[in-house]
């Protein structure tokens, strides 16, 4: 930093959010086509200093001050974990701090704010007790950050580098992992899943993955990675399938947890999906029976037309 004068916080990072919104939106692009398994839940959330944290369950998250840190975009991941990206902007040299203490503090406010953050996201499918991941997106990182920073591991944090490519016709960006580094050419989505299982459980969750696609063809594989797929229909979350050190497990949205080890248990867990789907889909109908509007006369029985109704529309 040498002698370059105290930055705020808030200031330098809110700047670089303001300073050009056009490249921030090429952004955001990239990192939907590095990491598509991410799903945007929200922007600009503010992680305010420990002074101005709410103090109890019924106080709302603080407004922006001095301070503050500023976080660019929030997005869920098929785990059902809070990612932080933040933006570090292009001049390094305004930078409110080392982004190695940044970073800590990041996270430190994050694990403080955590009840406020999941009540003001509502219900996005993030899972409590899954701890946030930061990933900070900067033009380059110095060999000293990223051996510092790889520290926390990779659960906890996620480098992103900005890479351009420029022409007679203009520039372009696109981001590339900078750490941890993601092999080329390994499977992703459900032959990534079962490539990471264990080789007695394939066949199990082959099976499943197979009735699971004739539930609804509207059933959607929203996240997919190495430890789990998550489907949803229209925005709702159905069920999951996951991966850990108990084995292979299915979740439903209503939270019902079932462990997978055979023909029964699997079948057990199918009926739980098909009635949270159709928890979904009722709740879906119901909303639209309450948004219509009547176009029809009472008195006269008259029905609009479809062109007529068109051209209300």
């Amino acid at each position: 930093m040498g002698d370059t004068p105290p930055v705020n916080e808030h200031e330098a990072l809110d700047g670089a959010r303001q300073a050009d919104p056009e490249f921030l939106a090429e952004l955001q692009t990239a990192l939907h086509d590095l990491m598509p398994d991410l799903r945007l839940v929200d922007r600009g959330l503010v992680l305010g200093a420990e002074s101005q944290e709410a103090g109890s369950m019924g106080e709302e998250m603080p407004e922006p001050s001095i301070g503050d840190l500023l976080v660019d975009w929030v997005a869920v991941d098929p785990r059902g974990r809070l990612n932080l990206v933040v933006w570090l902007g292009s001049d390094r040299s305004q930078l409110p701090a080392e982004p190695v203490d940044m970073a800590l503090e990041i996270l430190h406010r994050s694990r403080r704010q955590w009840p406020f953050i999941l009540r003001h996201l509502g219900p996005q499918g993030v899972r409590a007790e899954s701890e946030p991941r930061l990933i900070l997106v900067a033009t380059h990182f110095t060999e000293a950050t990223v051996r510092k920073l790889a520290v926390l591991g990779s659960d906890r944090v996620g480098l992103l580098e900005v890479h351009e490519i420029r022409t007679d016709s203009g520039a372009s960006h696109h981001l590339v992992h900078r750490w941890p580094l993601q092999g080329e050419g390994e499977p992703g989505g459900p032959d990534a899943f079962l490539l990471h299982l264990h080789q007695e459980l394939r066949p199990l969750a082959q099976s499943l993955l197979q009735r699971l696609q004739r539930v609804d063809e509207r059933l959607v594989l929203l996240g997919s990675g190495a430890e789990l797929l998550e489907w949803s229909l229209g925005n709702q979350p159905v069920c999951w399938l996951e991966q850990g050190q108990g084995g292979l497990q299915g979740r439903t949205g209503n939270g019902a947890v079932t462990s997978l080890v055979d023909g029964p248990t699997a079948d057990a867990f199918l009926e739980d999906v098909l009635r949270r789907y159709f928890e979904v889909v009722e709740a879906d109908e119901e909303e639209d029976d309450a948004d219509k509007t009547s176009l029809v006369s009472q008195g006269m029985g008259l029905v609009l037309s479809e062109d007529e109704l068109n051209a209300f529309l």
